[in-house]
């Protein structure tokens, strides 16, 4: 039984990690779309915030493969492929009309994310890095109430 839920612990941190991928590379895009410096900066900002968290991310998801490949006699489970991005995906066609508000629904859905993820994970060590990751996360969706984001459509590029 604890297979199984380590089993589903990669599978959903497999998730958040190619969703983090892929938001990193929506971020990266906006970033060299946009003119104004303070938009830069924050859309920068959050494509380095999403790199270094695919890099704990691996970490956490190699050393659970291992465990699991360990405690199963040696019988290798089958493990999800990380998704592949494309990059002519409409997430990463660029209008002249994108706003900050996208980034918000964005960064929501991955704080849910992650408290889903935080409800299926017992290890210490694994819910220490995912308890980090959404504090950052919160972090930045009450930065991002706090500049208007939900009322004024602020940030058109």
């Amino acid at each position: 039984m604890k297979i199984k839920k380590k089993i589903l612990l990669i599978e959903l941190l497999e998730e958040l990690r190619s969703d983090n991928l892929i938001n990193c590379h929506f971020y990266q895009n906006a970033y060299l779309s946009c003119n104004k410096l303070y938009v830069k900066h924050v859309f920068l900002r959050l494509c380095k915030q999403k790199e270094t968290f695919n890099k704990e991310l691996d970490k956490l998801i190699k050393e659970l493969q291992q465990e699991v490949y360990i405690v199963s006699n040696n019988n290798i489970p089958k493990f999800t492929s990380p998704k592949r991005i494309k990059n002519s995906s409409p997430a990463f066609k660029l209008s002249g009309r994108r706003n900050f508000y996208e980034t918000f629904k964005r960064e929501t859905r991955s704080y849910a994310k992650y408290l889903e993820c935080l409800a299926k994970a017992t290890d210490g060590k694994i819910r220490e890095k995912l308890m980090s990751h959404r504090h950052k996360i919160h972090l930045t969706l009450k930065e991002m109430n706090i500049m208007g984001i939900k009322k004024y459509p602020i940030g058109w590029l």
